[in-house]
Order: C-alpha cells, then sequence, then structure tokens
C-alpha cells in the first residue's frame, strides 16, 4: 500500500533541510536551509542576513569553500569554512528597482561536485503584512476538558485549544502589534506576543472555561505602526456539551501513475472527544470511495481512488461527515486525486518526531525515511523553507532516485536522512518544519516535528487535594498547595478546569504569582456548591501541559472522614539517622467516633513503611519509615484510612514520599577499636540484603506521639506496611 503524505499549510518555525550529501572524504556534506529567500522594499538600504547550518554525518572536519554565483547584491564572509559550521548569507537590496533577483551559493569540496544552493531576493513597492491564516475554527467538548483547533489540516494541535499563525511581510522586515476582539466582550481570546516584527509566529489560544454552550466569534488584529493596511485573522469558537470529531486531515490529495489499475489508499482517522457515530457521503465520482462508511469515532477510516480507465487529469471530489450527536455535525474533506504519466512518488512515512531538553546542544541521532515511485526509479528533489533562525531540521540528499535507482554514496537509493538541531535561545515547545518532495508527477510531503521541554519542571505539595463537606456547612474551606519547580523557576498560571461529573463550576483557583515558587488557593463556590446534590466530585486544574492539581468534593448530609494533612514526605540519607516520626489526624466531619481502619502499601522499594494504626476517630496515627537497605532514590506510598461499620464514607488517602538522597563523602572511618557501641535507642532496623524485606520491627527509632481515640481506641500497635512486588530505583 503507498503511503501520500499531504502538505502542511503551517510550516512554522526555524526550519532548516540539509541539502545534498557528498561524498566529502568519507563523509556527507548536510546544508539547510535547502535555499534561501529574502524579502525587501524598493529603496531599502539596510542589509538582510540568514544564518545557513553546515553539518557532516560523521565527526571527522572536512573543508568546505564558499563562493557566490555572479550577483553583486549577495555575499559570504567567509571563502572557506571546516564544518561543522554555520555561515551567514546577506542581501543588500539598496539601488535594485523592484523585481526578483535569483542566484546561487555554492559550496565545494575537493573531489566532489558542486552543490548549489538557491538564494531569491524579493524587492517590492511597499512591505505589507501576510498572515498564512485568515481564519481559525476551534471547538471544544465542556466536561472532556478537550478542545481542538481545525484549522490546521495536520492535526498537530488536536486536543489543544490553541494554533498558530507564520506572520511574513512582502518587503522589508515589519514590526507589528496585536490585538483581540469578542463579539461578547468576554477574554476567551488571547494571541502572543502582542508585539513582534516579520517574520514571527503567532499564537492563537482560546480559553473556554465559564462559558456557556454556544457560538463565539472574535477577531485577532494585527497592525503595522509604521502604517499598512491591518490584517485580520476571524476566530470562531463552538462551545458544546456534545462530543466534537476532528480529523486528521482538512484535505486530502492523492496521485496515481497513468495506466495503473490498483487504487491508491491513504488513512484518515477521526478523532474524537467522546464516542460519537458518523455516517461518511463519497462526491465526485466512481473513482472516489471510503471504508467503513459509518460508524462511531475515534476511529480510522481507509480513503481509496481508483485510477483505473482515467485519463491523465485532476480529479476533484469529497467527503461529507455527519453526525448529529456531534459538537460539529457536519464536515466536509475536499478530495483531489492526480493521474498523472509521469512517476508516481510516495513516502515510507509522514511524520518524523525529535525530542530534546532545554539546554541540549547535541544534534539528534539521525532518522531516515525512504521514498518510492511507480514506476521505481524517479528523480526527485526536496525543498524546505526557513521563516526563521533558530532550531533547525537537516537532511539529506536533496536530489536522488527513488527506490530502484541509483545509490547516492553509501545511502541506497530512495533513502533521506535527518537529523534535528536544538541550539539557540529556543523556549520550551513545539517546533514544525515541511519537506517537500517533488518529482515529474507530484509533490508529497513529511511533518518534522521538534519538541523542546523544559530542563525544569513544576512540583506539587499536595497535588491531591480533598474537600469533606458535611450539611450544612458555610463552604468557605480555603486549602493550598505550593507550586514548585524542580530547577530554575518557571513560569505557571492557572488554566483549564475540567469537572467530573459535567457540572456547573464550583471551584475557584487563584495565584498571585507567575513564577515559581508560588501558592494556590482553592476554595469552593458557595452558592454552586451548596445547589450540588450528595455524592462525589471531581476536578483538575491545570498549571501547564502536564501538571495538574486534582481535587475531590465529597458532599453529604452525613458525616464523613477526614484525613489530614494531604501527603508526607521523609528524607532519609543513607547510614544517617532515621527521620522522626510523622502524625496524621482522622476526624469525623461532626467530630463524633467513628470506627475506623487503618492500612498502608508502597508501591516501590518493598516494606519500609511504618504504621501506628488506630480503631476510632479522632485519631492520631503515626507513620515512620524504615529505610535500611535502601538505594538512593524516591519511594512512594500511601495510607489508607476507611471507615468500618455500615453505609460508610469515601475513604481517604494520604501520599507518603520517602526520599533516600545522595550521600556526602564521607570522612575516613575510625579504627574498630574506637568505635563507640550503639545504644538501643540508636540501633536502626535493619532487613538482611538481597533478600526481600518480610520482617516486623524490633525497635522503634523514636517514639511517636501515643495514638487516641474514643471508645474502642487502642494503644499503639506498631506495624510494617505491605510490601509492593517490585523495588523502584
Amino acid at each position: 500500500m503507498l503511503r501520500f503524505a499531504r502538505i502542511s499549510s503551517t510550516a512554522i518555525l526555524p526550519v532548516f533541510l540539509l541539502s545534498a550529501q557528498l561524498a566529502l572524504h568519507g563523509q556527507s556534506l548536510m546544508v539547510g536551509p535547502s535555499s534561501v529567500e529574502f524579502r525587501a522594499q524598493v529603496g531599502a538600504t539596510t542589509s538582510q542576513s540568514q544564518s545557513v547550518l553546515l553539518l557532516g554525518n560523521q565527526t571527522t572536519s572536512s573543508t568546505v569553500s564558499v563562493t557566490v554565483s555572479n550577483a553583486s547584491w549577495l555575499s559570504t564572509p567567509e571563502a572557506i569554512v571546516t564544518i561543522p559550521r554555520r555561515i551567514t548569507i546577506t542581501a543588500n537590496p539598496a539601488g535594485l528597482p523592484a523585481g526578483t533577483y535569483t542566484a546561487n551559493v555554492i559550496l565545494q569540496n575537493a573531489g566532489s561536485p558542486p552543490l548549489q544552493m538557491p538564494v531569491t531576493l524579493t524587492v517590492s513597492a511597499s512591505s505589507q503584512l501576510v498572515v498564512n491564516k485568515s481564519t481559525l475554527q476551534f471547538v471544544y467538548h465542556t466536561g472532556s476538558g478537550k478542545g481542538t483547533s481545525l484549522s490546521d489540516a495536520t492535526g498537530a494541535f488536536l486536543h489543544s485549544s490553541s494554533d498558530q499563525i507564520v506572520v511574513t511581510s512582502t518587503g522589508n522586515p515589519v514590526a507589528y502589534t496585536t490585538s483581540v476582539a469578542t463579539s461578547d466582550g468576554a477574554n476567551w481570546l488571547i494571541a502572543a506576543p502582542t508585539t513582534s516584527s516579520t517574520a514571527d509566529t503567532l499564537m492563537v489560544r482560546v480559553n473556554p472555561v465559564g462559558l456557556v454552550a454556544g457560538a463565539y466569534t472574535g477577531t485577532v488584529t494585527l497592525q503595522a505602526p509604521a502604517g499598512g493596511l491591518p490584517v485580520a485573522v476571524s476566530v470562531q469558537l463552538v462551545v458544546s456539551t456534545n462530543p466534537y470529531v476532528a480529523p486528521s486531515a482538512a484535505a486530502l490529495n492523492l496521485a496515481a501513475y497513468s495506466g495503473a489499475v490498483a487504487p491508491v489508499t491513504l488513512p484518515l482517522t477521526l478523532n474524537a472527544s467522546g464516542t460519537v457515530p458518523y455516517v461518511v457521503f463519497v462526491t465526485g465520482g466512481g473513482w472516489l470511495s471510503v471504508t467503513p462508511v459509518n460508524g462511531n469515532a475515534p476511529a480510522t477510516l481507509t480513503v481509496s481512488a481508483n485510477p483505473a480507465g482515467l485519463p491523465p487529469g485532476i480529479y476533484n471530489g469529497q467527503l461529507l461527515l455527519t453526525s448529529s450527536s456531534s459538537a460539529n455535525p457536519t464536515l466536509t474533506i475536499p478530495v483531489t486525486l492526480t493521474v498523472s504519466p509521469n512517476a508516481v512518488l510516495s513516502l515510507s512515512t509522514d511524520v518524523l518526531n525529535f525530542n530534546f531538553k532545554l539546554g541540549d546542544k547535541d544534534i539528534s541521532a539521525p532518522q531516515t525515511f525512504t521514498i518510492s515511485s511507480i514506476p521505481p526509479g524517479a528523480n526527485y528533489t526536496i525543498k524546505s523553507t526557513s521563516p526563521n533562525a533558530g532550531a533547525s531540521f537537516a537532511i539529506g540528499p536533496v536530489t536522488g532516485q527513488t527506490i530502484g535507482g541509483t545509490p547516492i554514496g553509501v545511502l541506497p537509493a530512495g533513502t533521506v536522512t535527518v537529523q534535528a538541531n536544538a541550539e539557540g535561545n529556543l523556549v520550551p515547545g513545539t517546533y514544525f518544519g515541511n519537506v517537500e518532495v517533488s518529482g515529474a508527477g507530484n509533490t508529497v510531503a513529511a511533518r518534522l516535528v521538534m519538541t523542546i521541554t523544559s530542563s525544569s519542571f513544576l512540583t506539587l505539595s499536595p497535588a491531591d487535594v480533598t474537600f469533606n463537606i458535611q450539611r450544612p456547612s458555610t463552604f468557605q474551606n480555603v486549602k493550598q498547595v505550593a507550586v514548585k519547580s524542580s530547577a530554575a523557576p518557571i513560569p505557571f498560571a492557572i488554566g483549564e478546569i475540567v469537572y467530573s461529573p459535567a457540572a456547573t463550576p464550583w471551584l475557584r483557583a487563584t495565584t498571585a504569582e507567575t513564577l515559581t515558587p508560588g501558592t494556590v488557593s482553592l476554595a469552593l463556590d458557595p452558592t454552586v456548591a451548596a445547589a450540588l446534590v450528595d455524592g462525589t466530585y471531581t476536578a483538575t486544574v491545570a498549571l501547564d501541559a502536564t501538571t495538574r492539581i486534582n481535587v475531590t468534593l465529597n458532599l453529604s448530609a452525613n458525616r464523613l472522614l477526614d484525613l489530614t494533612p494531604p501527603e508526607l514526605i521523609f528524607t532519609a540519607p543513607i547510614g544517617g539517622t532515621p527521620p522522626a516520626f510523622q502524625n496524621l489526624t482522622a476526624s469525623a466531619t461532626d467530630n463524633s467516633a467513628m470506627g475506623i481502619a487503618v492500612t498502608g502499601a508502597t508501591t516501590s522499594g518493598g516494606t519500609w513503611l511504618l504504621l501506628a494504626p488506630a480503631a476510632s476517630t479522632p485519631a492520631t496515627i503515626g507513620v515512620g519509615v524504615n529505610s535500611a537497605g535502601l538505594a538512593v532514590g524516591r519511594y512512594e506510598g500511601s495510607v489508607v484510612v476507611s471507615a468500618t461499620g455500615a453505609n460508610p464514607p469515601p475513604a481517604q488517602r494520604t501520599k507518603v514520599t520517602l526520599i533516600v538522597p545522595r550521600p556526602a563523602l564521607s570522612p575516613p572511618r575510625p579504627p574498630a577499636c574506637a568505635s563507640p557501641r550503639a545504644s538501643p535507642a540508636q540501633i536502626p532496623l535493619h532487613r538482611p540484603s538481597p533478600s526481600p524485606a518480610r520482617w516486623a520491627p524490633s525497635a522503634i527509632p523514636s517514639a511517636p506521639p501515643p495514638a487516641t481515640g474514643g471508645p474502642g481506641s487502642r494503644s499503639p500497635r506498631w506495624v510494617a506496611s505491605h510490601q509492593a512486588p517490585s523495588p523502584s530505583r
């Protein structure tokens, strides 16, 4: 089965594509971008420069000469470079009339054919802002926490309420400001940055939290303060209690070799925020079909185009997707079939992913894809664009023959190598690039995705918060969550709050800080919470793309069980004094005596959790740890307190974390004869190693406070917690 990658309309951030691989003393030259474009305005006297990346696929250095074809407006500062290296290409538009100028930068190594990199300079009468999208469409499913931008044909922002606009200019770089407006006056539309200059990428985001179901419209306006016409981008947002359907492509393009009788196929994924029944209708002719024609999304459909009997030409059809229970009940997906008398290309993949942490300077490990054709051995060229400097993708070779053709050096025919380089002042985020592979019969594309994550991440204490509310109540409870970062301070903000079951928002989350460390205050909305029926409700509060505060609300007219604090953290250095015991407080919301059972469990590290159970509220539950025999690492466990008797309220849980830090360098050990004898109170709890721990403590490092309780309470009895089957280091 052939796969045909769609051509994305959003080649967004810096994209450098490696150019042809040439046999340079046993290595291959790769240069990115594969071509360079400049824009200027008539009368401009300021030169413009772009950075070009030269790489080799081995560590051995190679000397490359850099020359410019006969073009007085184009220059490079260096004639000889040793790769890996970035060189600067400069265009000077001074004195040039309006028009398009072309030239080549020629890269050559002794004994190898020259590699020509096209350079284009467009000089226009005036400079105007240009955007790659004039309309953005968002659909949001309330209660699911999922939204999608239907504007991005690649599906790259699926399940994310954001989209990107590439802002360029027809001439000189243009400074501009960005403003937003909504038809209802609410602040659900966000665009950043608010001030910038071309070429740049504008992030547009919708925040539907608090919006009732309905259709909303807004406008993002870009204005050049120096003059020029404003550019407006229309934004449409649908908020619905029904799930949405999001196709993986806004349009499909297929190609077939003239005279072929086998259908060509392309997968179409229907993503959905819930289970959505659908029906697909096909128009355009008997050459187009889809299977299955009905079912439930999420699903993957197979779109087929049969070229048998069709003369060379372009054929148009469409898929009409209908679903009466969807937030977007109708979707139209155009389908184009190109029947060509020339060989038709296909790619082995339509996306390559590269992942970096912020600050990484190394180039990624190479990835490859292959180019096939019917018939085989067809010629192709690869092209890329680079609207900005920074993140880079390198590809080579940029010319060759498909599988079955002539190999290039040690590479089989049709094999293309891709590497990513995350150098530069890059912020965490996702960077995209497109590889367009063109032949005589058609053009196909693959998307390159570079994800850069922060080396510092958010940490929460606690991450789980519970409100136990017994009616009647004033609902005035407030709980605090400390927000820190693992390394350098990083930004955070109150984002989307998702409720389950879907309900009127009953939770308020606020913070006074925008950078870590900070605090998030959680409170109930008294009016909304009082109107809820008795039961258990949950909510998640987003602080960034991956960090969530989990909130539980237990609401009842009967008494409930409370357990505080929600988290305990112990630090036990190897060979150090065991940490002191910490206490949990168990109580009933009406302060009565409630029978309870206390259990503990560890998910890693074996049996290191110690408990002093209690039988009735109010009670103080002692919690200790025994780190003997544990390696350096982080170990997780929990204490669960359950009510006994008929119709018990929900059980309560406290997370327990044991951190065994890496020890500092120890001073020389004294002679054995000088070693003091440990007193019984200093004897740590030990377990044989490496056999699993199944033991009863013989000594308590430090005495915990006595457990207290009402009728039926017992004296403290220290027990080891349940052992997890597999330790984690």
